[in-house]
């Protein structure tokens, strides 16, 4: 059984309580308590998960009873708790709540891991222990909701129910279940993912969790204990705050004394040890000087008298309070001010935005615009729901290509593939997924594999029982698309065709449309009108129990009218997760939950698996090679030396860029204001160029210019892009002044040995880290964004 309790992150200039330690405030409380005592499968039942759900959303909501909209806590129990109730409610709460909001997730259930001990999979009501990937809630779930929510600040408490009873059925036995070590493993590692995370456990590896009537009428020692030490108990500091280090040193104490020893709560992680769950009423005082009789248990003579506590602490946080009330007043005159300066901007960008929207070539410069203001009121913008409206309409609007993009669609020559090309993922998509007579026919040429093909294959072995669902063998089939392929023959044929697989950056950016959509045809209802899926109330496959044609569902192409990128089959791509497993995007035909068709959604799986629910589609790059260097102009004679006064285009890139940066480096915030504050040749549009930007500047360094064999881009932005060649060339060997590795036509800065250059990139996990270039010997690195290094605009 699971307790897992997530507050998120606050930032705001009121609030229900203040944490002591970093003053910073908590403006509200949502809660999902979830707990599954009776299971659809009757050998699963728990005796105390349901109670103990209950009894936090009890305490919870009559904590911020009056403070807090009744409907922000949510409870659900036994059948109620299926996987599909669970995820929609934690989606919605977890998409309501706010950053400076508390939210209290609560999960009290059983936890198994699947076939392949790889994967940790909470049971709700309707799982079927033996097909958990079919109906199990994954940690991945959990933590993808948690990861794209505005919470932050989390903690997790775990009470880890006696698993023993798991085993009833023969094929549960073969199941490895989750013990205490598994659970304490993972959750120290997630405990360490960030800071904010603190992660309290029922009791340390190899001890089985207590619970009984004995624990406050039946619950867990460790829920039982929590419950009491949130009323008051653990406040330990008499503050009047419940702080998440005396919370855990509370029930550490009474958990370890009420089972004898044989139960040790632990902690971890990275977090604030003030951090306040609740805020509770102080116990009042005796009268100072008046001498109390206290009862320590045992003989009238081991009585001891009550000496009352200094109080002038207490006078302390008053007078902060009242300190406190006064800014609250300054930040509500400051943001009316904040508002009225936001509508001001925003009567401006409608206006240029309107004028410009005939101009041809301007469709880039009017969502820049758009994405600047958004930047400049980045805090509780009314207008949001408008800007992201604006730059949709902007993004739908056909524009001619420029002549140095490439054409919207050609042919590959080979199988009869139609490439489409992707603003969004500036990169060419096959239409379809990759059909049965597509891969027949670079099978027939001897580049591609059919073994397998006819045959399911996970967890070491074959699966005939699925072997039906397999489209290469099934007459009528050849505009299906293929399945039961691994990954090393969905890569195999991609290269045939001239392409490759699409990275899953590249693959969401499309299906999204940068985030815009939640689904690749927007946000309607998932229905059979758009994706072939498993419906959720008929036979998977919309009622034919099999994948469909490609393209039988247009009216859900994505942006760029590419078909099926949500249902009929997920599409592998070329992104790891680690040495074992890739990245698979995109629903399929056999899933039968709406948010397994979102565009959001990641799944993986080992490269050796073979599926009928997968298959794959190719991408291409519109460059391939290197770019073939134009002759590059001249700088304006008049450009003072030592002055950012004059802008250079390249013809290269038709990127326009800031000729001399300034002198002195910067941190990556201040570079990415400077540049967005910068009017310089009679252009307002400046901003920090991403990585693939700022490496179309090299030259000379084979390896990182654009097309070399250094993977970083904006599209490839883990420690993994850097496995091929991106340290660079010799110091100072470049053809630029002073033997630097750019244009020749760019000036070096006066008394600069070397140059190192942010990009507006960040690593794809280290949040901390953003790709910079050192054009001292054109290497691409990373750069913590405290350091200060230097800066040139791009527009």
């Amino acid at each position: 059984m699971f307790l897992l309790l997530f507050p998120a992150a606050w930032a705001g200039d009121k609030g229900l309580f203040v944490s002591p330690t970093t003053g910073v405030p908590v403006s509200s409380v949502w809660g999902v308590f979830v707990g599954i005592s009776k299971y659809k499968q009757a050998d699963l039942n728990l005796t105390y998960a349901d109670q103990d759900a209950k009894a936090l959303y009890d305490f919870f909501a009559a904590q911020f009873e009056g403070q807090v909209p009744a409907d922000h806590f949510r409870l659900l129990t036994n059948e109620k708790a299926t996987r599909r109730d669970i995820l929609k409610v934690l989606a919605e709460v977890l998409n309501l709540a706010m950053d400076q909001d508390l939210v209290v997730l609560g999960l009290s259930m059983h936890g198994l891991w699947d076939q392949s001990g790889q994967n940790l999979y909470f049971v709700a009501h309707d799982t079927n222990p033996n097909e958990l990937w079919d109906r199990g809630l994954s940690q991945a779930d959990v933590m993808n909701m948690i990861a794209h929510s505005r919470a932050r600040k989390i903690v997790i408490l775990l009470d880890t129910c006696n698993s023993g009873g798991f085993g009833s059925s023969g094929t549960l036995l073969a199941m490895k279940n989750v013990n205490t070590a598994d659970v304490n493993r993972l959750l120290s590692a997630i405990g360490r993912s960030q800071d904010g995370i603190a992660v309290i456990t029922s009791s340390s590896a190899a001890e089985r969790s207590q619970e009984g009537q004995k624990f406050c009428g039946g619950h867990g020692a460790f829920t039982c204990a929590l419950l009491e030490g949130l009323k008051g108990g653990a406040d330990t500091n008499r503050n009047g705050l419940m702080e998440v280090r005396e919370l855990f040193d509370y029930v550490y104490r009474d958990v370890k004394q009420n089972t004898g020893g044989v139960q040790n709560p632990n902690i971890d992680g990275r977090y604030d040890s003030g951090l306040p769950l609740v805020a509770v009423a102080r116990a009042a005082e005796p009268q100072a000087g008046k001498k109390v009789d206290v009862d320590l248990g045992g003989s009238p003579q081991d009585s001891a008298t009550y000496v009352p506590p200094d109080t002038s602490d207490y006078d302390k946080l008053l007078e902060q309070s009242k300190a406190h009330a006064a800014e609250q007043k300054k930040a509500e005159e400051a943001r009316k001010l904040y508002l009225a300066k936001l509508e001001e901007a925003w009567g401006k960008v409608v206006q240029i935005t309107d004028t410009l929207k005939s101009v041809q070539g301007t469709k880039d410069k009017r969502i820049t615009v758009v994405r600047k203001f958004l930047s400049e009121f980045p805090q509780d913008n009314p207008r949001q729901g408008e800007v992201e409206g604006l730059i949709q309409q902007i993004e739908g609007e056909r524009e001619p290509e420029p002549a140095t993009s490439p054409s919207n669609r050609t042919s590959s020559g080979k199988a009869g593939i139609e490439w489409v090309y992707s603003q969004p993922a500036k990169l060419y998509f096959a239409k379809t997924e990759t059909t049965v007579a597509q891969y027949r026919a670079c099978v027939n040429a001897g580049f591609c594999s059919s073994q397998g093909l006819t045959m399911p294959y996970w967890n070491g072995k074959n699966q005939p029982d699925w072997a039906k669902y397999c489209n290469w063998d099934k007459p009528g089939r050849e505009d299906h698309p293929i399945n039961c392929v691994d990954w090393n023959q969905a890569t195999a044929f991609c290269k045939w065709s001239g392409g490759r697989l699409p990275s899953e950056a590249e693959w969401f950016l499309e299906a999204s449309n940068k985030s815009s959509r939640q689904y690749p045809w927007g946000d309607q209802k998932v229905t059979c009108k758009y994706a072939i899926w498993g419906d959720g109330e008929r036979t998977d496959g919309c009622g034919k129990d099999s994948t469909w044609p490609v393209c039988s569902k247009v009216v859900g192409n994505s942006v760029s009218g590419l078909c099926d990128m949500s249902g009929n089959v997920g599409e592998l791509t070329s992104s790891w997760v680690d040495s074992l497993c890739v990245v698979v995007r995109g629903g399929s035909w056999s899933d039968d939950y709406p948010e397994f068709m979102r565009a959001l959604l990641r799944s993986w799986r080992a490269s050796t698996y073979r599926f009928y629910f997968y298959g794959f589609r190719c991408g291409r790059s519109f460059q391939t090679t290197k770019i073939e260097q134009q002759p590059e102009q001249e700088l304006p004679a008049q450009m003072e030396p030592n002055k950012a006064s004059a802008v250079w285009s390249d013809p290269n890139s038709g990127l326009t860029w800031q000729a001399m940066p300034p002198a002195n480096g910067m941190q990556w915030e201040a570079a990415k204001s400077y540049c967005s504050n910068l009017t310089l040749g009679g252009y307002s549009d400046w901003r920090l160029p991403s990585i693939s930007e700022l490496r179309s500047l090299v030259r000379g360094c084979s390896a990182t210019e654009t097309g070399g064999s250094c993977k970083v881009t904006e599209n490839c932005r883990s420690l993994s892009c850097c496995k091929d060649p991106c340290g660079g060339c010799s110091n100072k060997g470049g053809p630029g002044a002073g033997g630097h590795y750019w244009p020749s036509v760019l000036p070096k800065l006066p008394n600069v040995d070397e140059w190192w250059f942010w990009s507006s990139s960040s690593y794809e996990v280290y949040t901390d880290t953003a790709w910079g270039v050192g054009f001292g010997n054109g290497y691409v690195r990373g750069y913590n964004k405290g350091y200060e290094i230097f800066v040139r605009c791009v527009r």
